[in-house]
């Protein structure tokens, strides 16, 4: 599992932590693919870890079917500054 830690006071946040502080998403793109709508989607957000250090994070990825949970998120980037990936 992918995990980071803060480049000032080292803290750890796990992936699913950084992807889950987004929140809001917008449309950057459509599709219609055989199993349905698909949409390209782009979310940022900035996390404060409690030594007071910004992390940024960008998450973009193909969401399909539209409204079918659980869906299919495709071509997932993950962006993140202020923190730097581990592997455990």
């Amino acid at each position: 599992m992918e995990q980071f830690t803060c480049d000032k006071c080292q803290k750890l946040f796990t992936r699913q932590q950084l992807i889950d502080s987004v929140g809001t998403y917008q449309t950057i793109d459509s599709d219609t693919r055989g199993s349905g709508e698909a949409v390209y989607l782009k979310g940022e957000n900035t996390v404060e870890c409690d030594c007071g250090h910004q992390i940024s994070v960008q998450h973009e990825h193909w969401d399909f079917p539209v409204g079918v949970e659980p869906n299919i998120k495709d071509d997932e980037q993950l962006k993140v500054s202020g923190a730097s990936s581990i592997y455990k």
